[in-house]
């Protein structure tokens, strides 16, 4: 026996009806302008959200285009053309099809817009797994509804309904053991999206909760899957967290010295080669502090304790926070200290020490009679000059002398390059670049003036500092010295001046003599009489 089909509406037949705009809207065109209009602000939204929601947006969009190809077949093969014969009276599977997907529409767009967008401008975004859940349990309701108006007994449903849950819910009792779990997960926030967390041996970033597992991102670039149960039951070890707010995480850095070392002066040192000039990643506030652990094995062993404020470059940062620290305390003249039980075997001969010590100091003197302040040296006093020299290394980054600070002595540059800086207007210029066998800070040595520039060392720099007590030793042999140095140091000014323009060639012999004197001066009153 034929169903009875519902006449498709025609224009023609529209003069006797009343309403146009029901034609209209059967006619398909109603829904086809929506879809396209809900298709393209779709588009425009999903331009400048995060990538999850995009995601969310886009799937909506092709939802939108099956739904458009739907109730085009629906429209032009007429509403009763396809029906199922096992179904109801009157129960059409294209439109029934449209109306479904119309209603999983309808729910993502509430999801996508109300719960994920405009909730998430107030701050009060919905878990992504609720929001999950609450749009299935909608499209369930939506297509009992669907049913009950195509003609389907939806009460003679429930009993079988309720059986086929309960062995649903049997099979699947893990599979909602996890859904659960993730659910509760994000309700209480004991675990969020960007957390740093160590569970089960696994230490990482938390990327997605998602139905049944979250995923973990560990610094080796690799990802861990954890089932929502288990990381619900397990004992969870949060960073960079603290009474609900993001914090910078405590990083602790140990090292061993001999119980000679002073602890407060350790502990200065410590602080100030963190703090002295910025390590990427260590944060301002809390301040870094250095603790005395113990006293065992022969040893002090002290703690350095920073905050890290990026967890992903946690061992690069530790990494910079040591080379700071062994280079400060290597300029102090403290080497780190290995426990009692622990043998260091030298097999080097002394001989090969000997030479060694011979083949650095030649180096030195080499280097010093390069300068023009010591050319006219006698080679004893050269080697006696380089016997003085102190040898400091520094790390990229740190500075070697600031502006502005009390000066006492030279740099020279034996290894690394150095960049010249200088503040001005409170902002700071880079003027100059180093690099091996130069040498600085020659007014600071002679007269005591304070550093004019900060020297910042760009690579790991081996430098050789020679202090005032030195120079003054040369000096109270040779007195004369101190003449021929303020005439090179006379001369390197009036140079400078002249190639900035502030000098021309007939006042240069002049102004030379005057510096001349003037730096003598200062010099014999910063050495004293020996000068």
């Amino acid at each position: 026996m034929a169903l009875p089909q519902r006449p498709i509406p025609t224009f023609g037949s529209s003069m006797n009806n009343p309403s146009l705009l029901a034609l209209w809207w059967d006619s398909g065109l109603a829904t086809t302008l929506t879809d396209a209009c809900l298709w393209l602000l779709l588009f425009l939204l999903a331009r400048g959200l995060a990538s999850d929601e995009a995601k969310r947006l886009r799937s909506l969009g092709f939802m939108i285009l099956v739904h458009l190809v739907l109730g085009g077949l629906a429209a032009s093969r007429g509403a009763g053309a396809v029906v199922d014969p096992l179904a109801p009276h009157g129960f059409h599977a294209l439109q029934f099809s449209a109306d479904l997907l119309a209603v999983a529409i309808g729910v993502g767009l509430f999801n996508a817009l109300v719960l994920g967008i405009l909730l998430g401008r107030f701050q009060r975004s919905v878990p992504t797994v609720l929001r999950d859940v609450l749009g299935l349990v909608a499209l369930i309701v939506g297509a009992v509804a669907l049913l009950a108006r195509q003609g389907f007994d939806v009460k003679a449903l429930l009993p079988t309904g309720a059986v086929l849950t309960a062995v649903i819910g049997l099979a699947l009792q893990q599979t909602l053991g996890n859904l659960i779990g993730g659910m509760a997960i994000q309700l209480d926030k004991s675990v969020r999206v960007g957390d740093w967390v160590q569970v089960e041996g696994f230490y990482g970033r938390v990327t997605a909760i998602r139905w049944r597992s979250s995923t973990l991102e560990t610094n080796d670039h690799e990802s861990v899957v954890v089932p929502n149960a288990q990381l619900l039951a397990a004992k969870l070890l949060v960073r960079g967290r603290r009474g609900g707010q993001q914090v910078p995480g405590r990083r602790w850095v140990r090292f061993r010295l001999a119980f000679t070392a002073a602890p407060a002066q350790v502990s200065a040192l410590a602080v100030a080669a963190v703090t002295g000039e910025p390590i990427p990643c260590v944060a301002a506030t809390p301040a870094p502090d250095c603790l005395l652990l113990s006293l065992e094995e022969g040893t002090a062993l002290f703690a350095l304790r920073y905050h890290l404020d990026d967890f992903v470059q946690d061992d690069a940062t530790d990494s910079a926070v040591r080379v700071r620290l062994l280079y400060a305390l290597r300029r102090a003249g403290f080497e780190p200290a290995l426990p009692g039980q622990s043998i260091l075997l030298n097999t080097a001969s002394a001989e090969t020490r000997q030479a060694d010590e011979r083949a650095r100091l030649a180096r030195r003197e080499q280097a010093l009679q390069g300068m023009e302040l010591f050319a006219k040296l006698q080679p004893q006093e050269l080697s006696a000059l380089a016997a003085d020299l102190r040898e400091l290394p520094y790390a990229p980054g740190e500075a070697l002398c600031r502006q502005g600070e009390a000066a006492d002595s030279l740099y020279l540059l034996d290894q690394g390059q150095v960049s010249v800086r200088v503040a001005s207007d409170g902002a700071e210029r880079e003027v100059a670049q180093l690099g091996e066998g130069a040498f600085f800070g020659e007014m600071g040595l002679m007269t005591g003036e304070p550093r004019s520039a900060t020297v910042m060392a760009l690579t790991h720099v081996r430098g050789l500092r020679l202090d005032k007590a030195a120079f003054q030793r040369l000096l109270t042999r040779r007195p004369e010295l101190a003449e021929a140095i303020a005439e090179v140091l006379a001369e390197r000014r009036v140079g400078l001046e002249q190639t900035r323009g502030q000098l021309d060639q007939s006042t240069r012999a002049q102004q030379a003599q005057q510096h001349r004197g003037q730096l003598l001066a200062r010099m014999r009153e910063y050495f004293g009489s020996r000068a």
